[in-house]
């Protein structure tokens, strides 16, 4: 410590020699505060991992992450309790086995076709996409959601993302309200009396 309050770090080496003692010493100041940057540097990476993923866990909807291979990085709570299941390190060749991922009509989905497999091999951006999860216990969850890569400030590739969220009871509404709509339709157009519809101002 100087005087002036300059602070420098000093590496010394002593040694015994015939005719007393050898001191070798240099200074490592440089190094010291690189070293100390680079604790307070990870230090605010890992603070800010672990608030980027206290917000994510918190969210309602599914969100899954890859690295540039396309292995599965990040789960957070929404998408483990739509899958049933939470497997990092699962990559592309088997997202359809490990997570159980069908197609609408209820086959294996294709791995080229899965919406994140299509955005971390491919580059691509899919939107609303659908398919089913077939979770332990036998029940079924019709999914919708949407995959896109994501790149650093300099255009590199990191992985992808996927977003996702349960579409099953806003699908079954859908459903039940057009199997009424027939048959409604149905009625209407096979009896033989007139009718007519009237608004709420009559």
């Amino acid at each position: 410590q100087w005087d002036d309050g300059r602070e420098h770090w000093i590496d010394m080496r002593a040694y015994p020699v015939p005719d007393g003692l050898a001191i070798f010493y240099r200074d490592i100041t440089d190094r010291k505060r690189a070293e100390q940057n680079l604790v307070a540097l990870n230090e605010k990476i890992v603070s800010s991992a672990a608030e980027q993923a206290a917000i994510l866990g918190q969210l309602t909807e599914g969100v899954v992450v890859t690295d540039t291979e396309g292995r599965i990085t990040y789960v957070n709570d929404a998408a483990e309790r739509l899958h049933g299941v939470k497997l990092l390190g699962v990559g592309p060749d088997d997202y359809t086995d490990a997570y159980r991922l069908l197609t609408e009509t209820g086959e294996p989905y294709p791995v080229q076709e899965l919406p994140l497999a299509r955005a971390v091999l491919k580059g691509e951006t899919v939107l609303d996409a659908r398919w089913r999860i077939a979770r332990e216990g036998g029940d079924e969850v019709l999914a919708i959601g949407s995959a896109t890569p994501f790149r650093n400030a300099h255009g590199k590739p990191l992985g992808a993302i996927l977003t996702l969220r349960d579409d099953t009871e806003r699908h079954r509404a859908e459903r039940a309200l057009t199997a009424t709509s027939k048959r409604l339709d149905a009625i209407l157009n096979n009896t033989r009396m007139a009718v007519f519809l009237m608004d709420h101002r009559q």
